[in-house]
């Protein structure tokens, strides 16, 4: 479902801020809860270049069987997404898997980047490492 969910999306919109919720609704079957255009903050567990993925889904798969992982950033566009600050172009499949203390603790991740200018990927959390507090928040909208 993830996948048909996500792929492709379009990086040229803008999502509120609190979107994530929304796509924890839809996704929190899945286990994973995303937010487009977005990058969480958390300390790398697998470089996304050493972590080709096929899919959003198999990106979220790739973190569950991960010890240390609860976060991911996913590059869903055919052509590769350029990194925020232009520096360089990660290719379509990049998953970098990472750890969210955030997350960790039961919370919701932070985000370091959220821009659908500047941020083309997409980026993910585990919604059963995050605590009631995000599942209690999305079914209350």
């Amino acid at each position: 479902m993830i996948d048909t969910v996500l792929l492709p999306f379009d990086p040229s919109g803008s999502l509120p801020a609190d979107d994530f919720l929304a796509s924890a609704d839809i996704l929190g079957a899945a286990g994973c809860a995303v937010q487009q255009n977005a990058l969480i903050q958390g300390s790398e567990v697998t470089s996304g270049s050493d972590n080709i993925q096929e899919s959003i889904g198999a990106c979220c798969d790739s973190c569950k069987e991960t010890s240390n992982c609860n976060a991911w950033t996913y590059c869903a566009l055919k052509g590769g997404c350029p990194a925020a600050d232009g520096s360089l172009t990660n290719p379509f499949g990049y998953c970098q898997l990472k750890n969210s203390p955030e997350v960790s603790a039961g919370n919701g991740p932070i985000y370091t980047e959220f821009s659908a200018a500047n941020v083309l990927m997409a980026s993910g959390y585990l919604a059963s490492s995050a605590n009631g507090r995000v599942a209690a928040a999305a079914a209350g909208r």
